[in-house]
C-alpha cells in the first residue's frame, strides 16, 4: 500500500515538473536556440511570456536577415552590371591579344590573310608589338584617370582601339599593320590599369574580389573568341567584328556612373551620393557609406599633409611594401611559364598518341583557361588571395618539374621502353593542371592585389608601374621565347620556370598579406609589420577600422 502511494506521488510530481524544453529555454547554447519559431497553428498556450518574447526576437532576426539578403543581391546586380559594362573593354583587348595566334600558322602559305608577304621575324614582332604599345600607355593613363576620372578615361580608350583597327583592316604593308597593332596596344594597356581600379572602387568590400576578376574573365573570353573565330573567318570580316566591340563598349558604358571614391576625392559629394544610389539597393544606407568614404578620404589627406611631396609618400613603409609586393607579383606572373606550356602542347598530346595541330591545342588550352578564370570569379570572395597564390605557385612548380623531367627522359636518356609509355600521360594531366593553377592564382590575383593594397594617393602610380612591368615582360617574352627554344632545351626551360615558381611560393608566404574582407586601414596595418609576421599570414587580430572608431 505504501509502495502504491509513493508511486502515485512520483507520477504527480513528474507531471507537474516543467518539461526539459522549458527548463533549458534561454540557456546559452541550448537546443532551445535552434527550435523553429511557432507557426499559426501552434498552441500558444504551451508557451509562457518569456518564450513568446524569444520567439518574436527570432522571427524579427529571420526577417531582418532575409531583408538584408534581398538588399545585398539587389545591390550586387547593379554592381555586376557596372563591372560587366566596363569589362566589355577587356573583351576588346582580349580579341586583340588573340588576333595574331591563328595568323602565325598561315604566314608562309597565305601571308596571314593579307596580300603582302610577311616573314617569321615580322610575325613575331606583330604578335609582340601590342604589348609594347600597352607598356607605353600605362604611365600616362595612370595620371589621366586621376585628372578626368575613371569613367571618362575608359570611354576615351575607345579612340585608340578604333584607330588601330582601321589601320589593321586597311593595311597594305607590314609597317602599317605594325602601327595599327601598336595603337590598339595603347588601348589595351590603358584598360589594364583603369578597368580593375574602376571595378574595385564601385564595389562593396564583400564583392571586391569577384568584381576585380571580371576584367580577367572577359579578357580570356576575348582571346578565346579571337582564336576560335579568326582561323575560320575572312580577315576583313573578322577585323570589322573586332572594330564593333569598342563601339559596343562605349554605347553601354556611357550609362554607368563614375567611381564614388574618385568623386569624393575631387570634393563632389552630391555626385558621389548620386553614383552610390545607382550602384546600391534602394534600401541601402547610402549616406552612411558616403560618410565612411569621406571620413577615409579626410584621414588620407591628414596623412598626406605629413608627407607633402609625392616622393616622401612613396618612401613611407606601407607604400614601399606595397610597391615591392605589386611589382614582384607582376614579375612572377610573367615568369610562370604559361607561354612555354602553350608552345609545347602539341608535343605533349603527341606523347599519348593524339598528334594535334598547334591551333587546336591552343584553342583547347585557352578554353580551359576561360573555365578556370570563371571558377576564380566564383571562389575569390570565399577563399583568401594568399591561399590561391600559394596553391598556384606549388602546383605550377610541381607540374613544370614533371613535364620537364618527362621531356628530359625522352630527349637525353632516349628512354622509349614499356615503362616510359606508362608515364607519358603525366604531361597531359600536368598541362591542364598548370593552366587551371595559373588562372586561379598568378594569372588573376596580382591585378586584384595591386588595386587592394594601394592607398588612393599612390594608386595611380603603383598600378601604372605594375602594368608597365607586366606588359614589358609580355613583349620581351613574346619576342624571345621562340629564339630561346633554339638555344635552350625545352626541358631546361620548364625547370627554369619551375624554379621561379618555387621562389614565388616563399615570397608569397613571407611577404604578401591577406587582403580578403579587409579595409584599407587593416591592410596598411599589415604592411607596417615586419616581414614574415604571423598577422601577415593570418590577418590582423582586431579590426583596425573598429579600433579607430572607438
Amino acid at each position: 500500500m505504501l509502495a502504491k502511494e509513493e508511486a502515485e506521488r512520483v507520477r504527480k510530481r513528474s507531471f507537474s515538473r516543467p518539461s526539459r524544453r522549458r527548463r533549458h529555454s534561454g540557456r546559452l547554447g541550448s537546443r532551445d536556440d535552434l527550435r523553429p519559431p511557432i507557426e499559426a497553428n501552434d498552441d500558444i498556450e504551451d508557451y509562457d511570456e518569456q518564450e513568446l518574447e524569444e520567439i518574436r526576437k527570432i522571427r524579427e532576426a529571420q526577417k531582418a536577415a532575409k531583408q538584408e539578403s534581398i538588399i545585398y543581391y539587389d545591390g550586387a546586380v547593379r554592381q555586376y552590371a557596372a563591372g560587366l559594362a566596363g569589362g566589355i573593354g577587356a573583351l576588346s583587348a582580349g580579341s586583340n591579344l588573340g588576333w595574331s595566334a591563328p595568323i602565325m600558322v598561315k604566314l608562309d602559305a597565305h601571308y596571314g590573310g593579307y596580300s603582302f608577304p610577311m616573314t617569321k621575324a615580322q610575325g613575331y614582332w606583330m604578335a609582340a608589338v601590342i604589348a609594347l604599345g600597352a607598356a607605353c600607355a600605362c604611365y600616362p593613363i595612370g595620371f589621366v584617370m586621376d585628372a578626368i576620372g575613371r569613367k571618362k578615361t575608359l570611354l576615351s580608350l575607345t579612340v585608340p582601339f578604333l584607330v588601330g583597327w582601321v589601320f589593321v583592316t586597311s593595311a597594305n604593308s607590314v609597317r602599317t599593320l605594325l602601327i595599327g597593332r601598336f595603337i590598339t596596344g595603347l588601348g589595351g594597356g590603358g584598360l589594364s590599369v583603369t578597368g580593375p581600379v574602376y571595378a574595385s572602387e564601385v564595389s562593396q568590400k564583400k564583392m571586391r574580389g569577384s568584381m576585380g576578376s571580371l576584367f580577367q574573365l572577359l579578357l580570356s573570353m576575348g582571346i578565346l573568341i579571337s582564336v576560335s573565330v579568326r582561323g575560320r573567318a575572312n580577315i576583313f570580316v573578322f577585323n570589322c567584328l573586332c572594330t564593333c566591340i569598342p563601339l559596343l563598349f562605349c554605347s553601354i558604358f556611357i550609362f554607368m556612373p563614375e567611381s564614388p571614391k574618385y568623386l569624393v576625392m575631387k570634393g563632389r559629394y552630391a555626385d558621389a551620393r548620386a553614383a552610390l544610389v545607382k550602384l546600391r539597393s534602394s534600401k541601402h544606407d547610402v549616406d552612411a557609406e558616403l560618410n565612411d568614404i569621406i571620413e577615409k578620404q579626410y584621414t588620407m589627406r591628414k596623412k598626406i599633409a605629413k608627407h607633402p611631396t609625392f616622393c616622401s609618400r612613396l618612401m613611407h613603409k606601407p607604400a614601399r611594401r606595397t610597391m615591392l609586393i605589386c611589382f614582384t607579383l607582376m614579375l612572377f606572373q610573367q615568369l610562370a611559364g604559361f607561354g612555354i606550356v602553350v608552345i609545347s602542347a602539341p608535343r605533349v598530346f603527341k606523347l599519348v598518341g593524339f598528334p594535334l595541330p598547334w591551333t587546336i591545342t591552343t584553342l583547347i588550352l585557352v578554353f580551359n583557361h576561360l573555365l578556370a578564370t570563371l571558377l576564380f570569379t566564383l571562389v575569390i570572395d570565399h577563399v583568401g588571395r594568399r591561399f590561391l597564390l600559394l596553391l598556384s605557385a606549388s602546383l605550377m612548380c610541381t607540374c613544370g618539374t614533371i613535364i620537364g623531367t618527362i621531356f628530359w627522359l625522352q630527349e637525353v636518356l632516349d628512354i622509349q621502353n614499356t615503362v616510359f609509355k606508362y608515364v607519358t600521360f603525366l604531361p597531359v594531366i600536368c598541362t591542364f593542371v598548370f593552366v587551371y593553377a595559373y588562372a586561379l592564382g598568378f594569372g588573376s590575383v596580382p591585378w586584384l592585389m595591386a588595386s587592394e593594397l594601394c592607398r588612393m594617393d599612390i594608386k595611380a602610380f603603383v598600378m601604372a608601374t605594375a602594368a608597365t612591368i607586366s606588359w614589358f615582360l609580355v613583349f620581351v617574352s613574346n619576342n624571345t621565347v621562340f629564339r630561346l627554344i633554339r638555344i635552350i632545351a625545352i626541358y631546361q626551360m620548364f625547370w627554369i620556370y619551375a624554379s621561379f615558381q618555387f621562389t614565388a611560393f616563399f615570397f608569397v608566404y613571407f611577404v604578401v598579406p591577406e587582403t580578403k574582407d579587409l579595409s584599407i586601414y587593416d591592410v596598411q596595418h599589415l604592411l607596417r609589420l615586419p616581414l614574415g609576421h604571423v598577422q601577415t599570414r593570418k590577418g590582423p587580430k582586431w579590426s583596425v577600422t573598429v579600433r579607430q572608431k572607438h
